[in-house]
């Protein structure tokens, strides 16, 4: 898709901003104004409606709506703030495409089970929503009912897997709506989960033969190997219908090469389907 096309006045990307070197924040982009080869743009966060970034700050534009989709991250860089209707807006340099190299760093487990979704305020995001694949950093959900335009940055889900539910803070990686298959997947990235819940994950995970958060997770189950193998797959096969194996962080400090990773990751996944 042409630059010209993708980038028009009034569309709105997700967008990843470095003030800082390791300094990385998350809000939405609104293009107010496109002359030549520059961008007005004004940027919504969780904690400002228009945040105003100082010069030289790097912006990567991403989408998750399906009718602007591209892939890849396109990268630009504030050069300086302009007045547009009463408001203060940032002019950016002309967005170029930086590609992204897929590369699964944690691996991960194809798992089908029902998900509860919530929106971090406890309203009901969704129904018939269940999981894709699932690691111990994060999990891929997919829906074949409407979800609301706009699900926020964070979420609240629970997974109802066969070895007890698993409660967990989510920040929003990726929202990809096919409207030909009538179908969405979320990708996630887990940020704040309770200790019992960590060990079901990590329970959920042995019995996939997945990798779990805690190293010791399967210690006391050292002796019980070959029936865990067994658990493992007969819970696979019901779970996945008989089909075979397969803290919110909005502008604060980060690490931007952990942020790329997990985008990177949950890219891959949300596009296997």
């Amino acid at each position: 898709m042409e630059t010209a096309r993708m980038f028009e006045t009034g569309k709105v990307y997700k967008v990843k901003v470095e003030v800082a070197p390791g300094e990385i924040g998350f809000g939405r982009a609104t293009i107010v104004e496109k002359s030549g080869n520059q961008l007005c743009v004004q940027i919504k966060t969780s904690k400002e409606s228009n945040k105003v970034l100082p010069k030289g700050t790097k912006i990567w534009f991403v989408s998750d709506s399906a009718d602007n989709t591209f892939n890849g991250l396109w990268s630009s860089s504030v050069m300086g703030a302009q007045h547009t209707g009463g408001k203060t807006g940032m002019l950016c340099s002309t967005p170029k495409l930086d590609p992204v190299i897929q590369r699964r760093r944690q691996p991960r487990v194809a798992v089908d089970v029902p998900v509860r979704m919530s929106s971090t305020d406890g309203q009901r995001l969704g129904s018939e929503i269940r999981t894709k694949d699932i690691s111990r950093s994060g999990v891929a959900l997919e829906t074949l009912q409407p979800l609301p335009d706009d699900i926020g940055l964070s979420v609240n889900i629970v997974i109802e897997s066969s070895v007890g539910e698993i409660a967990t803070a989510s920040r929003v990686i990726r929202v990809e709506r096919n409207w030909l298959a009538n179908k969405t997947v979320i990708g996630l990235e887990f940020t704040d989960m309770k200790p019992d819940d960590v060990a079901t994950l990590d329970k959920l995970l042995l019995l996939l033969g997945g990798k779990t958060r805690n190293a010791d997770a399967g210690a006391d189950q050292s002796d019980d190997k070959p029936k865990r193998a067994k658990q493992g797959l007969s819970s696979w096969i019901h779970g996945s219908g008989g089909s075979a194996p397969a803290t919110d962080k909005r502008f604060i400090g980060s690490n931007f090469a952990e942020e790329q990773k997990v985008e990177q990751t949950t890219d891959e996944n949300t596009n296997d389907g």
